[in-house]
């Protein structure tokens, strides 16, 4: 085999599509994870929703996306002999512009394409209508406060009759009436019944439903907890065992895919007028079951961004090819070093780093072959591989400041315009608990794994770390990276 090196060419850039669970992108934690749920489906009541808690960028959508493959592979056949599984997915940030998320969920049910093959009759059609209209009422108890607020306090005719016309349904208006309105129990009950039904009459007999409710914390956080509010009512009453038939009970179960943290911060917002209010005791009531979907370990790491960089490369290309002098399953090493800290161990970061990283060293080629042409130096003989171990002194650097800046963004604005005495108080606030008067010093201090990565990184020597991620930006910045 040639030792000859080829220069770095890049196939293209990555995206941050859907991982299928045939690539390397969905890991072995990842998968065997996915196995752990299926097989918990089955032990966990089918009134207690499930939450899967994961980090921005840590797999949760190709997690759910794999469930709902495996679910609706062959109909999943659930064990002693408890029917089969079905699942729908419903994208809740895709939906959170129209009605409300719950009738979107609604519509879900009933467009979903393998009932669309089956005989609806007038009876499914009038348990819909029924469904969705119900689902409208009771979602109108905040509507005195939400137009209120829209409207500068000035309610007129005029306003009313815009906030109906997405209802489709003139009786609606009648049923509301007063602005004062608020749903009754009843009609919550109404509401559960229905829905259960609409689930009975859009479902082969004995399926149970599996609703898969992906980024709703990507949702507007009212908007958010209006959902899970609602769907709290809909299993309680079902739990009750007054308002539905035992045939019911267990036709239908949702799992939804948030981070947890962003959920308990919205639900201490929305109650804060409420002292000590303390969110997670609202999640687990409401989620009597959470999983953490796991993080790309560091004997994973290196497997992970070596396939991501074979993406990027393409496969045509061999194992000796010049990137500053480094082959490519070192420049993989290097970038794993980094990479594998707790901070930076999100597959949707390391595909962003391998994109920075790349873009800058084919940017950065494309500049020192243009001023090796324009000086017409002629090296001869020389040696034009630099050392390796002052590359490696700039490019250690250049990573470690491209996965911070791609985790707290706010820090390439901060390093220019602070000067470095700010990072010494940032150490003492850390250290030695002093207070620090500066808003955006505590703004990034309270920002998830800041201060781990601070303590491990920076504090060592905060004057030449902060030296070197100045010139990392600046050579980001050449290339207008």
């Amino acid at each position: 085999m040639s030792n000859e090196r080829h220069n770095l060419i890049i196939d293209r850039y990555l995206t941050d599509g859907i991982a299928s669970q045939t690539n390397s992108e969905f890991w072995q934690g990842l998968r065997d994870f996915k196995g752990n749920i299926i097989r918990s489906l089955d032990i966990i009541p089918d009134d207690a929703p499930i939450l899967l808690s994961g980090d921005w960028g840590a797999g949760k959508t190709s997690l759910l996306r794999a469930l709902e493959e495996e679910l609706n592979k062959n109909n999943y056949e659930r064990s002693l002999n408890q029917g089969k599984y079905k699942a729908i997915w419903f994208d809740a940030w895709r939906y959170e512009n129209e009605d409300g998320l719950l009738q979107s969920l609604i519509r879900r049910i009933w467009e979903e394409d393998s009932f669309a093959t089956m005989q609806v009759g007038h009876e499914t059609k009038a348990v819909f209508e029924t469904t969705l209209k119900t689902a409208s009422v009771v979602t109108l108890r905040a509507l005195p406060m939400i137009l209120s607020f829209i409207s500068g306090g000035a309610l007129n005719e005029g306003l009313l009759s815009k906030v109906f016309k997405g209802f489709n349904t003139k009786s609606l208006k009648n049923e509301f009436g007063a602005l004062n309105y608020s749903p009754t129990q009843s009609q919550v009950d109404k509401l559960t019944r229905s829905f259960a039904k609409l689930v009975e009459k859009t479902t082969h007999e004995h399926e149970t439903l599996v609703i898969i409710i992906d980024d709703l914390d990507r949702c507007n956080p009212e908007s958010a907890i209006d959902l899970l509010d609602q769907i709290r009512q809909l299993l309680n009453t079902i739990g009750s065992g007054g308002t539905t038939d035992n045939q019911n009970k267990r036709r239908f179960r949702f799992i939804v895919a948030m981070d947890k943290i962003t959920l308990t911060e919205s639900v201490a917002k929305k109650y804060e007028g409420i002292n000590s209010y303390d969110g997670n005791r609202y999640l687990e009531k409401l989620f009597p079951f959470n999983f953490q979907i796991p993080v790309l370990v560091e004997s994973d790491i290196y497997g992970f961004v070596m396939s991501q960089i074979r993406k990027l490369i393409g496969e045509t290309q061999g194992e000796n090819i010049n990137c500053y002098g480094y082959k490519i399953k070192e420049v993989a090493q290097l970038l794993a070093n980094v990479l594998k800290h707790e901070q930076f161990a999100n597959p949707r970061l390391i595909k962003r780093c391998i994109n920075q990283f790349f873009m800058y060293c084919a940017f950065e080629k494309e500049l020192n072959e243009k001023d090796e042409s324009n000086d017409n130096i002629n090296n001869g003989t020389q040696n034009k591989e630099r050392s390796k171990d002052k590359i490696q002194l700039t490019l250690i650097p250049l990573i470690t400041w491209i996965a911070a800046t791609e985790r707290w963004p706010i820090l390439r604005r901060l390093l220019l315009q602070k000067y470095v005495e700010f990072w010494h108080q940032i150490q003492a606030c850390i250290t030695e608990q002093k207070p620090i008067d500066d808003a955006e010093a505590r703004q990034l201090m309270a920002y998830r794994g800041f201060k781990t990565f601070f303590q491990k990184t920076v504090a060592h020597d905060i004057d030449k770390t902060i030296g070197q991620f100045k010139k990392s930006e600046l050579k980001l910045r050449t290339h207008g990276l």
